[in-house]
């Protein structure tokens, strides 16, 4: 079995700038698969290139306020490119992939899901009139069937 390593961070916005430090690409590269929340990148936003590294995303459309806050990202090594496939949900700050179990040498497939969920009070609740945990407990249960499922983020 493949041993991955795989890393989690809310950098809380600003993916754009933020994604092109050196000390952020570093933290990246320390890891297989690197799960961000909170991009803040909406849907014509331009990818973040990181060396050595391909990316899915899931951007949320912007609010009534007109920002854009949430938004998912994960970043696997290139080499793992057409084993991990991006999955559908119905909310926008969850991004699942599924893991090639034969790739990885997995007794089973392997779900992943990089997770947002808004705190508690904020209007994206409203706007959206989707639990989300509710929700997550839905998509978790369909995974589940075929497969084992991971999930890490910001789970406020």
């Amino acid at each position: 079995m493949v041993n991955l390593k795989i890393g989690s961070h809310n950098i809380q916005g600003g993916a754009s700038t933020k994604l092109k430090d050196e000390d952020i690409v570093v933290e990246v590269s320390k890891y297989d698969i690197y799960c961000i929340q909170e991009s803040w990148l909406d849907q014509d936003a331009q990818d973040i290139h990181i060396p050595g590294y391909s990316l899915m995303r899931s951007s949320r459309k912007k609010g009534n306020k007109r920002h854009v806050f949430g938004g998912s990202m994960i970043y696997f090594r290139s080499t793992f490119e057409g084993h991990i496939r991006k999955m559908p949900s119905a909310y926008e700050d969850y991004l699942w992939v599924s893991l090639d179990e034969q790739f990885f040498d997995l007794p089973t497939k392997v779900y992943l899901g990089c997770v947002y969920i808004p705190p508690e009070g904020s209007t994206v609740h409203e706007e959206r009139g989707i639990d989300p945990f509710k929700q997550l407990a839905e998509e978790t249960a369909t995974l589940q069937e075929t497969g084992m499922v991971l999930f890490m983020g910001d789970f406020n």
